[in-house]
């Protein structure tokens, strides 16, 4: 009996050391980098969970508030900008200097027109204008004739086209000639120019102005500004 006595408390000795040394385990703090799976210390956290850490719990990515509300201030500006630069421009187009030259092109054209009218219808009167005609009108319907019948072949169709087209050559450089040796043509012309030109230095200088108007200005420094608040806001 006394040597089972003897043995017992042997083992419960041991156990107790066992024991011990379990719980001062348990209770130390884990090694930096190194999970410790026997505690729940909130010091087993390795370089890897912390990589893994959602960003928007670190301040690493803009509130989508301040995105979206730059993003309105700049299509508001944009808007503005846009709506200015058509206000000006329907004024410029509205004025009396703009209209009044507006006007004199609208009629130098008319007159221009009128005058090449009335050269090509006397040229249709003339008799080797009619020859012409009446020639390249047959060559039309020889191509049409031509392209309707499927057995037609390619070659054919082709050099009947090229006759068409030589013949409505001839008509036309007949009509330039006649149009270029007309003298109320020429002075059509010589009236028009100069009220185009009118025209396009009153557009250049109305743009030119645009650069000094101080509304206009502001509203493009307001632009570019949101511009520069969107971009920060998507940058922070």
């Amino acid at each position: 009996m006394r040597k089972t006595h003897g043995s017992w408390m042997v083992i419960s000795a041991a156990a107790a050391l066992i024991l011990a040394g379990s719980t001062a385990l348990a209770a130390r703090p884990a090694r930096p980098g190194y999970r410790n799976y026997g505690n729940n210390n909130n010091n087993n956290q390795t370089p890897t969970d912390a990589a893994n850490t959602p960003a928007e719990t670190t301040g690493q990515t803009p509130p989508r508030g301040d995105v979206s509300a730059a993003q309105a201030e700049l299509s508001k500006a944009n808007k503005a900008y846009a709506d200015l630069v058509k206000s000006l421009n329907d004024a410029f187009e509205k004025s009396a200097d703009f209209t009044a030259a507006q006007q004199s092109v609208t009629d130098a054209a008319k007159a221009h027109d009128a005058a090449r009218a009335a050269v090509i219808t006397a040229l249709q009167e003339k008799p080797e204008y009619k020859t012409a005609q009446a020639a390249e009108a047959n060559a039309k319907a020889k191509l049409t004739k031509l392209r309707e019948d499927p057995a037609t072949p390619d070659d054919q169709i082709k050099s009947a086209a090229e006759e068409d087209l030589g013949l409505l050559s001839v008509l036309g450089k007949m009509e330039r000639d006649a149009v270029d040796a007309d003298p109320a043509v020429h002075q059509a012309i010589a009236a028009l120019a100069p009220l185009q030109s009118k025209v396009i230095k009153l557009r250049s200088d109305f743009r030119e102005s645009l650069k000094k108007n101080t509304e206009l200005l502001a509203a493009k420094t307001t632009k570019d500004e949101a511009l520069v608040k969107l971009s920060t806001a998507r940058n922070r």
